[in-house]
């Protein structure tokens, strides 16, 4: 029995030395993005639970940065053994090496005592799901020992935000709550990628709140959010749900009719074939009626560059002051009344006309006056 009570008295022995001894041997890890390691004694790069690198595994994105952002990188140092700190970055499509993770270097030499650093998340690209890198190296000479920390971040762009405005009837409503509303009601909307102002009131006594949707991953932050305002009816139905009476939603472009299915895109294409086809209609309409209409509608308001005929009658004076001069016989009557001429001094019915006003025919037919002195041209009988 008392060997039996010794065996056991040295196990547990055993056991907190064991636990001493590695609690020892864990220096450091990283805090926030949320690592995916839970074990702080990992000396390689990509990180798993375990030192072998074949058992890392990349996991959802923690935590969504943005372009230019602040963001603070902290950590836990539980012995200090000198060194500094840096942080890297591998790109969607990137292989997990340490190499990798060398050339996307962000920061280097951080003191590690602070244990938080404010990072500036870089521009220069976007990514689903990157991994981001922790690395503190007590000895500063030997960079590829240390300990690490992996964290899966994603990193959109800013440069796409889209507004939508959420009207609502409900009184006391703060800008919280339609934050929270809205991602409670649509995968698109995260605490990330929504902001929303302080409501303002309207004047038929509702509140509106202008929302701003961050640039989703490859840029569809405008689409889904008009997808969202055109299925108007079910997000109105999840926001109810959710605590939220809407009035209406729009988007940043005035559209509240509902784009997300395309349907509205269609009819709108239908709607300007339509009108372009009735406008053809009606501008062959006024042709038509113009042609047949002329005399009535060039009144006395408007006149006119000499028409073709009078220009032609010039001609004609001309040839028969030349065919005079050699002698020649010329009938001027006959080529006038072929070109159109009706005759100087007299209208359509016979009737007088003022002195220097000719009258003369069109092709088809339709009496016009000429005034040989200022060289106008009109339809109505000169008085």
């Amino acid at each position: 029995m008392m060997k039996k009570m010794r065996r056991v008295k040295l196990l547990l022995l055993a056991m907190v030395a064991a636990a001493a001894v590695s609690r020892v041997a864990g220096h450091g890890q990283m805090t926030f993005p949320k690592p995916r390691n839970t074990n702080n004694n990992i000396r390689v790069f990509p990180c798993g639970d375990t030192n072998d690198a074949k058992n890392a595994k990349k996991t959802e994105p923690s935590v969504t940065w943005y372009h230019g952002d602040k963001v603070d990188v902290k950590w836990k140092i539980d012995a200090d053994h000198g060194g500094t700190v840096r942080l890297g970055l591998v790109w969607d499509g990137q292989d997990e090496t340490q190499t990798n993770f060398d050339n996307g270097e962000l920061a280097k030499d951080i003191g590690r005592k602070a244990e938080k650093y404010e990072l500036t998340v870089p521009s220069t690209s976007t990514c689903k799901a990157c991994t981001f890198g922790w690395h503190w190296t007590p000895n500063p000479q030997q960079e590829s020992k240390g300990y690490f920390g992996c964290s899966t971040v994603a990193i959109l762009s800013r440069d796409g935000d889209t507004k939508m405005d959420v009207v609502i009837s409900d009184t006391g409503k703060t800008a919280d709550d339609v934050k929270a509303a809205l991602v409670a009601s649509s995968t698109a909307f995260t605490d990330d990628n929504v902001k929303v102002g302080a409501p303002v009131q309207e004047s038929d006594g509702t509140w509106k709140f202008v929302v701003t949707v961050s640039d989703l991953v490859d840029k569809k932050a405008a689409s889904a959010v008009k997808e969202f305002v055109g299925d108007e009816a079910s997000s109105k139905s999840a926001l109810s749900n959710n605590g939220l009476t809407v009035a209406r939603l729009s988007t940043d472009d005035g559209n509240n009719n509902g784009p997300g299915a395309g349907g509205n895109h269609a009819g709108g294409v239908v709607a300007f074939v339509v009108c372009w086809v009735l406008a053809m209609g009606a501008f062959a309409g006024v042709v038509v009626w113009t042609k047949k209409n002329r005399p009535k509608l060039y009144s006395k308001w408007f006149t006119y560059s000499k028409p073709g005929s009078a220009r032609r009658l010039e001609g004609i004076q001309e040839d028969e002051q030349q065919q005079q001069q050699q002698g020649n016989k010329y009938d001027p009557e006959l080529s006038r009344a072929v070109e159109g001429y009706g005759g100087e001094g007299v209208d359509a019915e016979g009737g007088a006309l003022p002195p220097t006003w000719e009258m003369y025919y069109t092709d088809d037919g339709i009496p016009y006056y000429y005034n040989s002195v200022n060289g106008l041209t009109q339809w109505e009988k000169p008085n």
